[in-house]
């Protein structure tokens, strides 16, 4: 399960492509991610930047309708 979840979250590396004979190399290459891992890593992202806002705005959101 660990491996599929790592798989999911990385995504699959595509490397540049490089004609087999050209005098031009190009290193590295592209992450492409599933649309839910961008999602859910934009929402962590998000979480870790503004954490003091939403735990404060859960705490309000929850307290008032208690």
């Amino acid at each position: 399960m660990r491996e599929f979840f790592r798989k999911w979250w990385d995504g699959e590396f595509i490397p540049h492509k490089n004609e087999p004979n050209s005098a031009v190399f190009f290193v590295g290459g592209t992450d492409k991610r599933h649309w839910t891992a961008n999602r859910a890593r934009w929402a962590v992202s998000f979480y870790l930047r503004e954490w003091k806002w939403v735990i404060g705005s859960v705490a309000a959101v929850v307290g008032r309708s208690s």
